[in-house]
């Protein structure tokens, strides 16, 4: 199944480890997690689209990120990147 459809599927969400991305740091980098543990950090909305296949989907790109309802964004929304 697409990446985009599979985000706006409710049957399919279940089986998605939860995708965090927190505040913007002084630096502006954004630690992501994924299933309860921090797997790095973003500084654009492409890095949580490289995250984005070790929460098993592969062909997440920019554009699913922005629109996905998989993702909880903290301290602002994709378009955030400063502290």
């Amino acid at each position: 199944m697409r990446a985009r459809q599979l985000a706006f599927t409710l049957d399919g969400m279940a089986d998605i480890p939860p995708v965090v991305v927190y505040p913007p740091d002084e630096t502006g980098g954004r630690r992501v997690r994924i299933d309860g543990s921090i797997r790095g950090r973003a500084f654009s909305v492409q890095d949580v689209a490289r995250f984005m296949p070790e929460a098993g989907l592969q062909e997440f790109d920019e554009m699913d990120v922005v629109r996905s309802l998989l993702i909880e964004w903290r301290g602002g929304g994709p378009e955030v990147w400063t502290h």
